[in-house]
């Protein structure tokens, strides 16, 4: 007979200052969040590239785990057995106001209102535009954001599911955002604006949805340009 090693067992406590079910990652930061724990459970065998790689297999796409693995803005798609992820440092003049309603949108109902098809030219404009903000990123032409945040695939379609998106939006632009757009799949919203503007941008789209009895909370972000480490 062979004699088993006893099953360790532990207890992991976590802390997130993140959300849940609105569109800001908090899935991806958890998992990502446990592969790094687990890797330096066992001395870090894996470096940050192959960690991408699992990480992206559970998540079923790349968007959300690359940057929470690698901090800045990441472009990664995922392909069988790797993930092709480039990191592109976030101007630091950039600044990020969040209002988060008390609206839950799961990620499963935002899916469902996308349409199956788009028009090609609404395709082409897209494409466009997410060329468009990675290179005004890079050469810091900020202004340009007000065309490259605007959105054809699903924005129209998701924000039906956010009451008052639009006027938040035109709030966000009001108090001196470079434009605004729906973080992930929702419901919060995410304005690009400048350090000077960002707390009244923050409270003019708080002030919609308190005007309208929707309960809300507003941050200041500036981006992670480290991406997850263990502290």
């Amino acid at each position: 007979a062979t004699v088993q090693e006893p099953i360790q067992y532990g207890h992991i406590m976590s802390e997130t200052l993140i959300p849940p079910s609105r569109g800001l990652g908090s899935s991806s930061t958890a998992i990502v969040g446990g592969l790094l724990l687990a890797n330096a459970l066992v001395n870090h065998p894996l470096s940050k590239e192959e960690l991408l790689v699992i990480a992206n297999r559970m998540e079923g796409h790349p968007d959300n785990v690359a940057p929470a693995i690698f901090g800045n803005l990441c472009c990664a798609t995922g392909l069988k057995t790797k993930v092709l992820n480039t990191v592109i440092s976030v101007p630091s003049e950039l600044h990020f106001a969040v209002v988060v309603p008390e609206v839950m949108v799961s990620t499963e109902y935002a899916r469902s209102v996308l349409p199956n098809h788009v028009p090609f030219k609404e395709a082409v404009q897209n494409v466009s535009h997410a060329s468009l903000f990675v290179t005004s990123l890079i050469t810091h032409q900020l202004s340009n954001l007000s065309v490259a945040l605007d959105d054809n695939l699903h924005v129209p379609y998701r924000k039906t599911l956010i009451p008052h998106c639009d006027v938040a939006f035109e709030a966000a632009k009001a108090a001196g955002a470079y434009g605004a757009t729906i973080s992930g799949s929702g419901s919060t919203l995410i304005a690009y604006v400048d350090k000077a503007h960002v707390q009244a941008v923050a409270d003019a789209m708080g002030a919609v949805f308190t005007s309208n009895g929707i309960e809300n909370r507003t941050y200041c972000l500036e981006a992670d340009s480290k991406g997850a480490s263990i502290i």
